[in-house]
């Protein structure tokens, strides 16, 4: 059932990890904006082709101050951009920063192989550190539990 990608949820969590990650703060899946790509209909691909760009379901976060911008939507982006030729199961994840620029990661996002790969590296992490006795070394998101707060998500 593809429902949970053409949704957006998918590519709702991968944003909730990633901000978790990048700005060390709790997202509710309930305080992100989710629209899913389901009510895209061939009319809106062929407009957005006639012009010039493709339509693809982006995870979006960005950092204003004190609060961040995280959401989930259909957004048209160049056809001659980089991030247009992402198909298929391929994932990428555009960072910007600003001493280093811009930057991109892609690779198989989805499929048997890379989950399976995930999920075995995953259960060799937990084997090695407990036949070595070593546990957390590094708390998830590298926080203790009582420094990780809800991020203030600004509404779409």
């Amino acid at each position: 059932d593809p429902s949970f990608d053409i949704d957006g949820w998918d590519a709702a969590h991968k944003l909730a990890i990633l901000v978790s990650i990048a700005y060390g703060v709790h997202v509710p899946l309930s305080k992100l904006h989710v629209e899913g790509i389901r009510r895209l209909t061939p009319f809106d691909m062929e407009c957005a082709k006639r012009f010039g760009f493709e339509i693809k379901l982006l995870a979006v976060a960005k950092s204003q101050g004190s609060k961040l911008q995280a959401r989930v939507h259909p957004t048209m982006i160049p056809a001659a951009s980089t991030l247009a030729a992402v198909r298929g199961v391929h994932n990428a994840i555009v960072i910007d920063g600003d001493s280093v620029g811009e930057g991109m990661l892609y690779g198989a996002g989805a499929g048997s192989g890379p989950t399976a790969s995930a999920v075995v590296g995953d259960i060799v992490e937990v084997a090695r550190n407990l036949i070595s006795g070593v546990a957390y070394t590094v708390p998830p998101l590298g926080l203790h539990s009582d420094e990780i707060r809800e991020a203030a998500i600004e509404p779409i």
